[in-house]
C-alpha cells in the first residue's frame, strides 16, 4: 500500500498556483524462500522512496506556463540474506539504512489551441548517504567462515554507510483533444541510471581488520546499470458529463545489465496495460479508480553472482497487478 496525497490552491491569483504533496516515485519488495537457491544473495528486501514535494507553477502567457518544485526524498533500505556456514544451518545477515536528501524539478508547457498541448519536466538527481546498521545473528564455527570467532559470538552489530544516486530525468508529453469528448495522451520519458555505477559499503566505528575483510569493507561491488527509455500512451473517453473511462499502455527499458543481475532487483523490460474509470460523486468530489498489469520479459540470467554459494543462474518469470484510488476534492 503506498498513499499519496496533494493539495493545491491558487492563493486567490489568476495566473499563479501552490502545491504541497507526499508521494513515492521509486519503491521495491521482494522475498525469496529462506530454503531458496538464491537466499545467500537476498531473502528479503525493501526500498523505499517517499517523496515530499514543495511546487509553484505561474502562467507566464496565454500559451506557456512554467513550474518548479523542490522534491524532499525520505529513503529506507532494509535487506535481509543467509550465511553459509558448512555444515550446520544458516547465519541470518540483515542491513538497514536510512538517509533523507534534496533534488529538484523544473516543467514547462506550451498550450498550443484547445486541441494540442506540449509538456516537459527535468527531474535532477539526488544523492543519498545511508547510515544504518548491520545486524547478523545465529553465527557459528563451521571450520570455513567460522563466524562465531571473528565476531565474537552469535550475534553482531555495527554501523555502516553508503552511497547511491537516484537518477535524473527527462519526461515529454503532447496532449490531443480532437473534441470535447476524447483527449489522448502520448509521453516519453529518459531516465538517467547510469548513475548507479557500484555499490559500496563502509564501517566507520568497526577497527577491527579481520571483521572488516570479512565485511568486505570499501570493496566496491559492480552494478554499471544502463539509462533508459520507457513510452506510454493513453486515452480518456467522456461518457457523460460526471464519468469518463480511460485505457492505456505502456513499455519502459530494465536498468539492470545481465552480468550485474540480482534476485533482490529481478528487474527486466517490461509492457503494461492500464484501465479506468473517473467519476463525479457531487460538484466538488471526484473519485478516480484504475487498474494496471505489468508483464516482465523472461529474464535469463548466466552470471557470476554469487557463484561462491551456486550461483543464481536461471530464467526469471516476473508480473505484477496494481489498483489505484484517487479522491479529489474541490473546495
Amino acid at each position: 500500500l503506498v498513499p499519496s496525497a496533494f493539495f493545491v490552491t491558487d492563493l486567490g491569483t489568476e495566473k499563479f498556483a501552490f502545491g504541497l504533496g507526499t508521494t513515492s516515485s521509486w519503491g521495491l519488495g521482494t522475498e525469496w524462500h529462506a530454503d531458496s537457491f538464491a537466499r545467500y544473495a537476498a531473502t528479503k528486501s525493501t526500498i523505499e522512496m517517499k517523496d515530499y514535494l514543495i511546487t509553484g507553477a505561474y502562467q507566464m502567457t496565454e500559451k506557456f506556463s512554467l513550474g518548479l518544485g523542490l522534491d524532499i526524498d525520505d529513503a529506507m533500505v532494509d535487506k535481509h540474506k543467509k550465511l553459509y556456514q558448512a555444515g550446520m544451518g544458516d547465519g541470518d545477515f540483515r542491513l538497514k539504512a536510512t538517509d533523507t536528501s534534496v533534488g529538484f524539478r523544473v516543467a514547462g508547457m506550451y498550450k498550443v489551441n484547445e486541441r494540442h498541448q506540449f509538456g516537459a519536466m527535468y527531474r535532477s538527481a539526488i544523492d543519498h548517504k545511508y547510515r544504518g546498521t548491520v545486524m547478523t545473528s545465529n553465527l557459528g564455527n563451521d571450520g570455513v567462515n567460522n563466524y562465531q570467532a571473528v565476531f565474537g559470538g552469535t550475534s553482531y552489530q555495527t554501523d555502516v554507510e553508503a552511497k547511491a544516486t537516484l537518477p535524473q530525468g527527462i519526461l515529454l508529453g503532447y496532449s490531443y483533444r480532437p473534441n470535447e469528448k476524447w483527449t489522448m495522451n502520448l509521453d516519453l520519458e529518459w531516465t538517467d541510471w547510469s548513475s548507479t555505477k557500484d555499490e559500496v559499503l563502509t564501517y566507520p566505528t568497526e577497527t577491527n581488520a579481520v571483521r572488516l575483510a570479512y565485511l568486505q569493507n570499501g570493496v566496491a561491488t559492480p552494478r554499471d546499470w544502463d539509462s533508459v527509455l520507457s513510452v506510454g500512451a493513453g486515452a480518456e473517453y467522456a461518457l457523460s458529463e460526471t464519468w469518463r473511462v480511460r485505457g492505456g499502455g505502456f513499455y519502459r527499458q530494465g536498468p539492470v545489465p545481465g552480468d550485474t543481475w540480482e534476485p533482490n532487483l529481478p528487474d527486466a523490460d517490461n509492457f503494461g496495460i492500464a484501465l479506468g474509470t473517473g467519476m463525479n460523486l457531487t460538484k466538488s468530489l471526484v473519485l478516480d479508480l484504475a487498474w494496471s498489469m505489468i508483464q516482465y520479459k523472461d529474464r535469463v540470467v548466466d552470471n557470476t553472482v554469487n557463484d561462491t554459494y551456486g550461483g543464481i543462474d536461471g530464467t526469471y518469470k516476473n508480473s505484477a497487478n496494481l489498483l489505484y484510488a484517487t479522491l479529489t476534492w474541490e473546495f
